[in-house]
């Protein structure tokens, strides 16, 4: 959480960015989460849903991935 109690919101690209640092370039997540002042549980978080699920991973803000749109439906 930032300093005036807003929560930051990272979009896709800088979260699949951020993941890439890990997979991609051997950094730790600690090293990566220091860099931009965002808390290194959110990188695992992050880093867990791209691995579940790339295509649907971060569908952006009020939208849900196509499972979870299908299961509200039902």
């Amino acid at each position: 959480m930032s300093e005036n109690g807003n929560r930051g919101h990272y979009d896709r690209v800088f979260k699949v960015e951020a993941v890439g640092l890990i997979v991609e370039d051997g950094r730790t997540a600690t090293e990566v989460a220091c860099h931009p002042g965002i808390h290194v549980n959110l990188i695992y978080l992050w880093k867990k849903q791209l691995a579940e699920d790339s295509e649907e991973a971060f569908p952006g803000l009020g939208k849900l991935r196509a499972s979870d749109a299908e299961l509200r439906r039902l």
